[in-house]
């Protein structure tokens, strides 16, 4: 499907003037993720880990501090209650290794996707209640659980919620550290395991001033596990999440962790060179594909891991969920498309798997949101219940139009683009679909679903040199709103062009503007573009490209190459 170019609005030049010592272009990028102050632009382009937050600025930091030390003075058990993704299990074990660290008697305990579901539960309660647990501290998951918080408290524990999502209908009753609902933290947007991290800095800051160095060195080594759980849950990467993530990205680069050394080997990566893409799409599958086949605690032993020889087999192991993962997304998503059809003419789509593992759910209907561009759910059976995910485009509230009807479902939660769903029995399935496809079809009617391609200038190839490469490199790390940023040239000329990789699936070419003065001009690629460019490219033509920058190396030379997104022939002839 053609995407839709949408060049970000100009700045104007009252701000221009204003900063006459920045690149136009530069400050294009700034304005355009909502950075147009002195000292916002600072600390988005030089952050510094003396700027984060205090952690007690939580509400209930203090408080939660004074029971968890009370607890490792007084030996009493303490049980950290993870989530089974990429973020839960990181979290897990950044609360356990500052517990260990602590000197604190401590477990964990994270539950089974399939058998237990997401959050605590009453049967995991009884379990840690018969284990003599005296403290249960949540990471990445509780603030929905009121029912069980209770249950923990008639049961004789004390409990702690640390967590990054919303509440149900109100906070439950105990100690809470969430800036989501927390009116005294100033940034709201950290992941699950940036809360067990804050949690973790206020443990430690109570260490004798006479280990204080001691305590600094500990805590920025736990950064690794915190910029790959960050990442991994799609958190803006604005603000506090920035700072942790690029501090995070420079000691996972000399990550101590043998499991994080193995994980890194068997993903093909090189140690000293992980960035974020790496992180998303290298190495957080893997830790994920643990909980998404039902088998978390092995990634969580990864991560805690001392012996290389053990991690490598761990990550055999991991390595081969994921691939078992990736042959199960694919053969659903198959069937899935087969059922909705190649042009189907709802707003809205629907598509019942009933041999679908629930951990696979949600990335088929990712998947197929990608395909269609509709708001998509994926749905199946398990113990006579129907378990659905659904996922959803810019246009579209998924979680609002949810509300509209909870009365459906036993459970349900998510946020606008995501959510995750329950029904309260097989008969709800019609009225689910009839009631979507209302709202669907109200909110969405006459408006254009293609595709958004979101450009951040629009420049000339003079524009690009090595200074100002430089300066892009300066908005590292990329992720959510604060992704690389696109730009577009028009009216360009292609030099030459030819197919390269081993099925010649991607396009390599160069091009000219009226600046050209002979040479090879611009270096370009395309991977995946060949298919509908064959034969439709050639020497002469006038091509407009949509392209981040970036920089080529080869036989100890380097270039400036443009990655195209996106391209299509000039109007101008």
């Amino acid at each position: 499907m053609q995407k839709k170019w949408k060049v970000a609005k100009k700045i104007d030049k009252e701000l221009i003037n204003k900063f006459l010592e920045i690149n136009p272009i530069i400050l294009q990028l700034l304005a355009n993720r909502g950075i147009t102050e002195q000292e916002r632009i600072n600390e988005f382009l030089f952050p510094d880990y003396r700027s984060l937050n205090d952690p007690f600025l939580f509400s209930d930091m203090e408080k939660a501090v004074k029971v968890i030390r009370k607890a490792i003075k007084e030996r009493k058990r303490i049980t950290v209650f993870g989530d089974y993704d990429a973020d839960g299990i990181t979290s897990s074990a950044v609360l356990i290794n500052c517990l260990k660290e602590l000197g604190a008697k401590c477990n964990v305990y994270i539950p089974d996707r399939k058998k237990e579901g997401y959050g605590l539960n009453a049967k995991a309660i009884e379990i840690l209640s018969k284990k003599k647990t005296d403290l249960i501290i949540t990471v990445d998951c509780g603030i929905t659980n009121n029912k069980e918080i209770k249950k923990i408290k008639d049961l004789g524990m004390e409990v702690i919620i640390t967590d990054h999502h919303y509440p149900s209908k109100e906070k439950p009753h105990c100690l809470i550290i969430n800036a989501q609902v927390d009116h005294n933290y100033p940034f709201k947007e950290l992941a699950g395991v940036g809360v067990a991290f804050k949690l973790s800095q206020a443990l430690l800051s109570k260490i004798s001033k006479k280990n204080s160095s001691k305590k600094e060195a500990f805590e920025k080594w736990l950064l690794d596990l915190v910029a790959i759980g960050t990442i991994a849950d799609c958190v803006s990467l604005i603000g506090e999440n920035r700072i942790l993530t690029k501090y995070g990205l420079i000691v996972l680069n000399k990550t101590k962790r043998e499991g994080l050394k193995a994980l890194i080997k068997k993903s093909s990566l090189n140690l000293s060179e992980i960035n974020t893409y790496d992180i998303s799409f290298r190495l957080s599958p893997r830790i994920n594909a643990a909980g998404r086949m039902n088998k978390a605690i092995i990634a969580y032993d990864l991560l805690m891991s001392n012996s290389f020889k053990k991690s490598s087999e761990i990550t055999e192991d991991l390595n081969q969920l994921n691939l078992e993962r990736q042959k199960i997304t694919d053969l659903i998503l198959k069937k899935a498309i087969k059922d909705i059809g190649e042009s189907p003419k709802e707003k809205i789509l629907f598509s019942l798997q009933k041999d679908c593992p629930v951990g696979i759910l949600g990335l088929v209907a990712g998947r197929v949101v990608s395909h269609y561009n509709k708001p998509s759910f994926i749905l199946t059976e398990q113990d006579q219940k129907i378990i659905g995910s659904g996922r959803s485009i810019p246009k579209f509230n998924m979680i609002k139009a949810l509300n509209k009807m909870s009365d459906l479902f036993s459970h349900f939660g998510g946020h606008s683009q995501a959510c995750g769903l329950t029904l309260k029995n097989e008969d709800e399935l019609n009225n689910f679909k009839d009631e979507m496809l209302k709202i669907a079809n109200s909110e969405l009617i006459d408006k254009d679903l293609r595709p958004v391609l979101e450009i951040d200038a629009k420049i000339n190839l003079s524009d690009i040199n090595w200074n100002f490469f430089d300066d892009l490199a300066k908005f590292a790390p990329f992720g959510q709103n604060n992704v690389k940023p696109i730009f577009l040239t028009k009216n360009l000329k292609i030099l030459s062009s030819r197919e390269v990789g081993k099925n010649g699936n991607h396009l390599k070419f160069s091009v000219s503007d009226s600046t050209y003065q002979g040479g090879y001009g611009w270096s370009c690629i395309g991977f995946g573009l060949s298919e509908n460019w064959r034969g439709r490219l050639k020497r002469g033509d006038l091509v407009d490209l949509v392209y981040y920058i970036e920089e080529n190396r080869w036989n100890g030379s380097r270039e400036i190459q443009l990655k195209i997104i996106d391209l299509k022939h000039s109007e101008l002839k």
